[in-house]
């Protein structure tokens, strides 16, 4: 530093990294790397004073290791108003795969013009990836009269969501709808949709996630971006790489990572318009089968059990199936003197089949 090969920064960086090292490791890898004192940032002082540590004592690195691991953390507290500051240190492959997604994201928020820079999408990809797995509950306290005129980008007080202290908020975050969907919505999607909308995949809607297709909150809870997918198809979507899209037909468009493109669509008739469930009367849902109601999985052997035999119930490909039921839902196995009778043909007094 006196000669000018170091700035109190850089020192700094290369003091850090032996402060463990025995003396004369320390003067082995000092006179090793003073040649670029004056060439290189901190950066890369520091990358070059590890490698030659590596070398020189690999158990005092790898203690390093083990301990820095064991504290890894994340913390956060108020920095200027209206935000907060996050500092997280995290295991590298778990910090490799969640930065992996987070960019991902980040990406298709810039593309669409949701964020106008890439570090503003990483910081939006990065909350609403956490809010979309979890299931939370915020409680504000606010004069909603002073808010109802205002746009959704102005900035309103309210106390509740950074603690005990008034916080500075967007007014269209006091609106964005919840997280989960309603009874009703949820019953809409699951009878517009039947089952679940991965290609290929005929998992019951009644035993399926309603998902969003665009992650919450940049994209509404609403009928326009719900859909029903089972447990291990709302996982596979979630994987990077993959890319899912919904039209207002109802027609849901999967992207894999090798660029495979497949579609589906439910089984409503064409020109189905996607629309608000809890502010008009859903569609009734369907009377073929009994509804199950349990929630999103897992579900019991059994449960799949009555899933098969109530769909056996249901007039198809021309044909009448009679299912006996037994305290109001249906037996897998009707009893021996009420055998299930299939006839040919289509039974005109039966529902029409689908």
């Amino acid at each position: 530093m006196a000669s000018g090969a170091l700035d109190a920064h850089r020192a700094t960086v290369v003091a850090r990294e032996l402060e463990e090292a025995p003396a004369d490791v320390a003067r082995t890898v000092v006179d090793a790397v003073a040649p670029w004192f004056e060439r290189e940032d901190a950066s890369r002082l520091r990358r070059r004073v590890r490698r030659l540590l590596a070398r020189l004592s690999p158990d005092l690195l790898r203690q390093r290791a083990v301990r820095a691991r064991a504290a890894s953390s994340l913390r956060r507290w108020a920095d200027e108003p209206g935000v907060d500051t996050w500092l997280g240190t995290f295991p590298s492959e778990e910090a490799c795969a969640a930065w992996a997604a987070v960019d991902d994201l980040a990406q298709r928020y810039v593309a669409d013009g949701t964020c106008a820079t890439i570090d503003r999408a990483r910081a939006k990809a990065l909350t609403d990836l956490v809010v979309a797995h979890a299931s939370v509950e915020v409680r504000v306290v606010m004069d909603s009269a002073a808010v109802a005129d205002l746009p959704a980008d102005a900035l309103v007080e309210v106390v509740g969501p950074g603690g005990p202290d008034p916080v500075l908020v967007e007014a269209g975050w006091l609106a964005t709808a919840a997280y989960r969907p309603g009874a009703r919505l949820a019953a809409f999607v699951r009878d517009r949709d039947r089952r679940c909308r991965f290609p290929g995949c005929r998992v019951s809607a009644r035993f399926c996630d309603v998902d969003h297709v665009r992650p919450w909150p940049a994209g509404p809870t609403d009928a326009a971006n719900l859909v029903c997918l089972c447990r291990r198809h709302h996982r596979v979507k979630q994987r990077p790489g993959w890319r899912v899209r919904l039209a207002a037909d109802g027609e849901l468009t999967w992207l894999d990572p090798a660029g495979l493109t497949r579609t589906t669509r439910p089984p409503d008739p064409p020109g189905l318009v996607l629309r608000r469930a809890e502010d008009e009367n859903p569609v009734p849902p369907s009377m073929a089968a009994p509804r199950l109601a349990v929630p999103d999985g897992p579900h019991s052997a059994l449960e799949h059990r009555l899933e098969s035999a109530a769909l056996a119930g249901r007039p198809r490909d021309g044909c009448r199936v009679e299912v006996h039921h037994v305290s109001g839902w249906p037996s897998v196995d009707p009893p021996p003197h009420r055998r299930t009778v299939v006839r040919g043909g289509h039974d005109p007094g039966a529902a029409p089949p689908f």
